[in-house]
Parts: structure tokens; sequence; C-alpha cells
């Protein structure tokens, strides 16, 4: 049985983590997360390739979710809490944000580079988008400044759209497939002697050839000034929706939407928590967001997430039928939906789908990872995975010991022949896995220095 062997090594690794603590080792809580799934990206033109940036990675599947391989942070190029935003082009390529430039892989995952030039590895690049037209553009938020929204028509040179600001952060791009020519910035100017805080909104109708400054004085801020654009409507450039942080007491965000191009705009919805994803679907009237906890006045925020639904472009809202914690969404070319939510209770899956996104099925657990992403062995990810699979795969019960294969045919498979959700798969048994995120935590500190240490060999190769 593999549950009582997933028992057995979280049990051993909470006593190690106690003994750690006693005797004065340094804090072993590394990220201080439970693994989740944070987004949900599609490559273009393929409906079988489905990317899931996760905790603890990136986890790809090409075969339209029936099996999933995971790639490390190391790879990637990043470490800690930090979640890239990712975007896929129709080639495959795959664009990561970071901490140090914009990264690319051009391999599938098995390698990522830094872009360079003007997006080099001084640059915290906060967002990345690719427009209709195929363009991608990147936003920066270097501390300290300068920061600039940039632009690629082949995704490797980059120049600036002509938006520099020395002080001012750059947090959210967006265009929209019903006009190419369309393209929505926001960013946050931070106070300082001789400035207040203040949110700026920026358009451009022309491609960004030139841009025009849009009015920020109807969104009602409360302390902080962060205000991201979530969507523009793909039937309607004129239809954008933004939320700001922090906006509703004590701790939750607001949804905005404007119907003429982010001139005038109109608080339309409220969460308890802030705003974890959004999407306007292809018809441009049916719209969802959602938050991981319960709405304002549940009585029971914690038992569930929050999840809106408008079938009028955005203008009136009400509750999903159902509310899972929803931390991220998507739709692929076919319409399928597909929604990020707890992995354990109360939603019990990592990705579902949904035909309305009223009701949604599973479609994936961590516990069915098929293993680390098959790759040529002088690769970072190779590398990297020989490291940290072994671990990871026994603390999701996919295996009963730490000689786990790596990316061999047999990787990740269950030892008792299940679906490859054990015991604590949907509708399967009555155990109760509610302990299992806080007993993870608690093994991803004890095997965060090692993947450190690994993420600093791989680079010192590069």
């Amino acid at each position: 049985m593999r549950c009582p062997s997933f028992a057995r090594a979280a049990l051993i690794g909470a006593g190690l983590a106690a003994i750690a603590a006693a005797a004065g080792a340094p804090d072993a809580g590394a990220n201080g997360r439970p693994p989740a799934t944070t987004n949900v990206r599609f490559r273009p033109g393929d409906e079988q390739e489905i990317f899931l940036p996760v905790t603890f990675g990136l986890l790809k599947s090409t075969d339209d979710g029936a099996s999933f391989r995971w790639v490390c942070e190391a790879t990637v190029g990043y470490g800690g809490t930090f979640d890239p935003d990712y975007a896929v082009d129709g080639a495959g390529d795959i664009y990561a944000t970071t901490f140090e430039g914009l990264r690319v892989s051009r391999d599938g995952g098995c390698t990522f580079e830094t872009i360079g030039g003007v997006l080099d590895e001084e640059k915290f690049v906060s967002e990345v988008e690719i427009g209709p037209d195929g363009r991608v553009w990147a936003a920066t938020s270097t501390g300290g400044g300068p920061n600039d929204v940039y632009v690629s028509a082949d995704g490797s040179e980059f120049v600036s759209a002509g938006l520099p600001q020395e002080k001012a952060w750059w947090l959210s791009v967006r265009t929209t497939p019903a006009d190419p020519m369309r393209v929505y910035v926001s960013g946050f100017l931070p106070d300082d002697t001789t400035t207040d805080p203040l949110a700026l909104l920026r358009r451009s109708i022309d491609g960004g050839q030139t841009w025009e400054e849009l009015p920020v004085d109807q969104f009602a801020f409360i302390d902080r000034r962060d205000l991201y654009l979530v969507g523009v409507s793909p039937t309607d450039a004129d239809v954008l929706f933004a939320r700001v942080v922090g906006a509703v007491e004590p701790a939750g965000d607001a949804l905005y939407r404007s119907g003429d191009g982010g001139l005038n705009w109109t608080r339309v919805a409220e969460f308890g928590d802030a705003i974890s994803s959004f999407l306007i679907r292809t018809d441009g009237q049916t719209v969802i967001a959602a938050s991981t906890n319960g709405c304002p006045g549940d009585a029971e925020p914690d038992l569930k997430g929050c999840v809106r639904i408008s079938h009028d472009g955005g203008v009136e809202w009400q509750l999903a039928a159902e509310q899972p914690r929803l931390a991220c969404l998507g739709e692929r070319s076919d319409g399928t939906l597909f929604g990020c939510g707890a992995n354990w209770e109360p939603d019990n899956f990592a990705l579902g789908s949904s035909t309305d996104g009223e009701t949604w099925d599973k479609v994936f657990r961590f516990s069915e990872t098929t293993g680390p992403l098959d790759c040529p062995a002088e690769t970072q990810q190779a590398e990297c995975a020989a490291l940290t699979w072994p671990t990871l795969c026994v603390m999701f019960g996919i295996c009963d010991d730490l000689d786990a294969s790596v990316g061999g045919p047999d990787a990740g498979e269950p030892s008792d022949g299940g679906d490859g959700g054990g015991c604590c798969r949907v509708g399967g048994g009555t155990t109760d896995a509610s302990w299992v995120p806080g007993l993870l935590v608690v093994l991803f500190g004890l095997v965060w220095r090692s993947r450190a240490r690994a993420r600093d060999r791989i680079r010192s190769r590069k």
C-alpha cells in the first residue's frame, strides 16, 4: 500500500525538522507554502499541451492532461516564494519572468536562458504577454528603477515601447484579439520625499507607438495604490477590467469594469481576499472572477473559495453553483475551462475542468505526477531532477522510497497499481488528508537547502 509509506515519510521528515530546529539549524521553512497550482497556460494551435505553473516549479502535459511531468525551479531560473508569469507561443517557446530578466525555453522546458539585451539579468520582469499579432510584451518592476515596457516581434530582440520611468514600476500589460493595436498598461509610482504614491494607467491605440494617460481618480484606494489590469474583452477592445489591491476591508480586492477604453470605471464586485483568477470567455459575455477564500460576509470563508460569474459582459454578477478555491482560470481554444484548485481539501483537484464555470471535475492531482520532464543528461533539467525528484516523489506518495527512478518509462508509476491518487484520490477511501499540506511544508523545508545547492551548481554552468 502506498499511503502508509507516504505517512511514514512525512513523519520522518517532521522528526528531522524538529531535530534540526533543536540543534539551532537555519530556518528550514523554505518558501513556507504548501504545494499548489498558480496558473495555467496553453500552447496555441495544440490542444494537447497544457502548462501548469506550481509553487515548486512547472508541470507540463503533452496529452491533454492525462499525464504531467515536472520542471524544477532551478531549470526555469528562480527560487523562493516567487511565482513567475509564463507565456507560451505557437512554436512552443516558453517565456518566464524572473528577478534576473526574462527567460525562455526553446526546447520544451529542458533548458531556459535569459533573453539578454534590454531584459538582462539586472531587470526584474514582472509580466509577459503574447499579443494576438504574435508580438511579445514584457514589463519591468526593478526596485529603484529605471523601468519600462518592452516589445519584441520575434521573441528575441526587445526594444522599448516608449514608457520609461525612473521611479515607477510597471505591473501589468494586456492586449486583445478584438484589436491587435490596442494595448493597456498599469503601474505604480511609490512615494518618496517629493511625491505621493500613485497608480498609473496607459493606453495605446496604435500598437505601442504612442501612449495616452488614463485617469485613476475613480478607483477607491485605501492604503495601497496597486492597480492590476486583469483582462480585456476578446470581442470589444473598450471593455476591460482591473483589480485594486486591498480596496476591501480588511484585506480584500475590488474588481472594476470600464466600457469606454479606461476613461470611466465602475466597481462591480468585491472579494474577501486577493482576486486570484479572472477570465473573459471568448464570447465576450461570460466573465468569471474568483478568490481562494470565501466571499465577504461568508460565515465559513476558510472552507471554500469565492467564485462570481457574469453573463452580460461583467456588469451584473452572481455566485457560481460551486465555490472551489480557484487560483487560476484559463479557456482553451476548444472552449474547455481549466482552473487551479486546492489539491487536497476542499477541492481535491490541483487542476480541474469545466464547461460553464459553474461546476468542476478533477483533471489532475499532484500524486498523479508522472515524473520529471525527460531531458538530455547535460541539460539543466536533468541535473536538477536527479537531485530533487526522488524526494518529491516520496513526498507526494508517488513512490515508496528515495530510490525512485528519474525520467525513465516507469518514473512516478504508483506502486499499488492504482490510478495515481492513492488513498487521497478524489472519491477514493475515507482517509482525511487535511494534514498533508502542513507536513509537506515541513518536508519542503528539509529539502530546500539541497535544492538551493543544486541551483547554485546549475547556474555556475551557464
